[in-house]
């Protein structure tokens, strides 16, 4: 199957290339409105399994066309859901041990977060790599997103 050229696919297909290998891509989400679906009721509830996550990245938002391109590698971890606004630092702390975890072997970071305390959170992921070595070594492109009804 082939993909619709976009810039962005030109982009992926570029530096594939150049590096001979997909960008590798760390998705950790941990709830907020754009991971839930409507409920029978119409409400929106978390999506609590992983397989519903993965299928919503790799089907509904196509990351999975780039997968099979051999475009891009995808290391997806789902936290337990939780609204934002009920967030602890602790949390915070496990979004920030995860994503150091992984920052040596990735290429970019996306954090799927809700947007009630989504700049508390990204402030508590950016100050540490300020002072990190291996942050300030290696530039790396980290994004955090959330979304609101």
């Amino acid at each position: 199957m082939r993909i619709t050229e976009t810039p962005m696919t030109r982009s992926l297909e570029s530096r594939r290339k150049k590096e001979k290998r997909p960008l590798r891509l760390a998705i950790v989400n941990t709830g907020g409105t754009f991971s839930c679906l409507p409920d029978a009721n119409g409400e929106l509830s978390p999506m609590t399994d992983e397989g519903m996550v993965h299928d919503m990245l790799y089907n509904a938002l196509g990351l999975g066309d780039l997968v099979k391109e051999g475009l891009l590698d995808i290391d997806l971890v789902n936290l337990k859901p939780i609204d934002s606004s009920q967030m602890l630092d602790s949390q915070r702390e496990e979004i920030i041990r995860i994503l150091g975890s992984r920052y040596a072997s990735m290429d970019a970071g996306i954090l799927l977060h809700g947007t009630d305390t989504g700049p508390k959170t990204a402030n508590a992921c950016i100050w540490p790599c300020l002072f990190s070595t291996r942050c300030v070594e290696t530039v790396r492109n980290r994004h955090i997103t959330g979304s609101s009804q």
